[in-house]
C-alpha cells in the first residue's frame, strides 16, 4: 500500500533504507544538472537510474558509493541544493 509522507509518495513495502539511496541520487541530479548528466558521471544507463530515482528498486553499493562521491565533489566545489 503506497501513502504520502511529506509530499513524497512512499510504498510501504518497499526496502528500509530505499529513501536514502532515492535522496541521495536525486540530490545528485540537482548538483549535477538533471539525471542525463547524473547518469553520464555514473556511466549509468539513464533507464536504470529513471527506476532508482522513481524509487523502484535502488543501485548496486558501488554505484551508491559513486553518488557520494558526486555529493561530496560537489559540496567541495561549493554547490549547494537551490
Amino acid at each position: 500500500m503506497a501513502k504520502q509522507k511529506e509530499g513524497l509518495h512512499v510504498d510501504e513495502q518497499s526496502e528500509p533504507g530505499a529513501d536514502t539511496y532515492r535522496a541521495a541520487l536525486v540530490r545528485a541530479a540537482v548538483l549535477v544538472g538533471g539525471a542525463v548528466p547524473l547518469s553520464r558521471r555514473l556511466q549509468i544507463p539513464m533507464p536504470d537510474l529513471t527506476r532508482w530515482l522513481a524509487g523502484d528498486g535502488r543501485p548496486s553499493m558501488g554505484t551508491f558509493l559513486r553518488v557520494i562521491d558526486v555529493l561530496l565533489e560537489e559540496q567541495g566545489r561549493g554547490r549547494e541544493l537551490p
